[in-house]
């Protein structure tokens, strides 16, 4: 078997393996959650935020985003990641999937796969969400206007490039959960490591904080005509480099 058929193979065994968990359902989880908070405070206040002549979609996308791109979307990946790994640590599968006639390198490979895959899953279903949010808005609130403009494609182009800017978070917490078998080590650090980004993005330094990387490309706010895409570069290149760092401590380690 060469290394593509047990690479397709493993994504196979992943899926009939996550189907039976909770893990599948955090992508659904976390762009929900976003949407819900942006959605309820548009509905109880949008009077404050929508105002007439200007395209409430704009302002409604952006809410969701900079909450998405800034807390949840890398607080999403923590714990997702996390979760993922535990089922092979709680299990002793890592020792079993290590003893299985596969290419170590094939296992880890099929491993990011799958969690980079839940993660762009998270990206798709919160533009639909925002999308299905803002029609809502447009029948319960038709005073807000969302009926009187057409639908913006903004969540769609900044979710693109706010998940290439976070495959390098994605990258980082894969690595940190196959590392260790605590599921509060890689959780911990990961939430440290999004506050403590949170607290010092005023810093000029903080352009170098992967984690703030999805908050920074969007210059803190979506309004931006002038997104700094270089973020999302740096995110790809840099989600390459820890991989290959990945593949080759597994091989070592596992």
């Amino acid at each position: 078997m060469n290394t593509f058929e047990e690479i397709r193979a493993l994504l196979i065994a992943e899926f009939i393996k996550l189907k039976r968990t909770p893990v599948l359902w955090m992508s659904l989880a976390a762009p929900l959650f976003a949407v819900t908070v942006a959605f309820i405070a548009s509905l109880t206040s949008g009077h404050k935020f929508y105002q007439p002549g200007v395209n409430p979609w704009t302002d409604f996308s952006a809410h969701i985003l900079v909450g998405w791109a800034l807390f949840v979307f890398p607080i999403y990946v923590c714990l997702q990641t996390a979760l993922y790994s535990s089922l092979e640590h709680n299990t002793n599968g890592w020792s079993y999937l290590a003893t299985l006639p596969v290419g170590k390198h094939s296992l880890i490979v099929s491993k990011y796969c799958w969690a980079v895959l839940m993660v762009a899953v998270s990206q798709v279903l919160l533009v639909v969400l925002t999308w299905v949010s803002g029609w809502l808005l447009a029948i319960l609130k038709p005073s807000y206007g969302f009926q009187d403009y057409p639908m913006t494609m903004m969540p769609a182009e900044a979710c693109l490039w706010v998940f290439l800017s976070g495959l390098t978070i994605t990258a980082i917490q894969m690595l940190l959960s196959i590392l260790f078998r605590s599921f509060v080590i890689p959780t911990g650090a990961g939430l440290i490591f999004v506050l403590g980004g949170v607290i010092a993005r005023s810093l000029t330094v903080s352009i170098y904080w992967p984690f703030l990387w999805p908050i920074l490309l969007l210059n803190n706010t979506p309004h931006s005509a002038q997104w700094r895409l270089t973020f999302g570069a740096a995110g790809t290149a840099c989600f390459l480099i820890v991989s290959m760092f990945s593949i080759m401590q597994f091989g070592r380690t596992k």
